[in-house]
């Protein structure tokens, strides 16, 4: 397939444009906003974190001075085990 075609294909500008199913970019479409997203809304990334967790990665990541902030490289650096 030439990139014009699949270029065609993908904009819905194909002369075969399908009427029995999605095609091209219909079905791009499709598979990200209904699949992708759904799956995605499905994963609970907070699941296996505690308040403990939280409050202990805080705490680690002031030192022995109080902060407003948590440094950006101690939360990225955080893994539960």
């Amino acid at each position: 397939m030439g990139v014009l075609a699949f270029s065609s294909m993908v904009e819905g500008r194909n002369e075969e444009l399908s009427t029995a199913k999605l095609s091209g970019g219909a079905r791009i479409h499709f598979i990200f906003q209904l699949i992708f997203v759904k799956s995605l809304e499905e994963v609970d990334p907070c699941s296996d974190v505690t308040d403990e967790n939280i409050r202990m990665v805080i705490q680690n990541a002031t030192s022995p001075r109080s902060s407003l902030f948590v440094p950006e490289v101690d939360i990225s650096l955080w893994s539960f085990n």
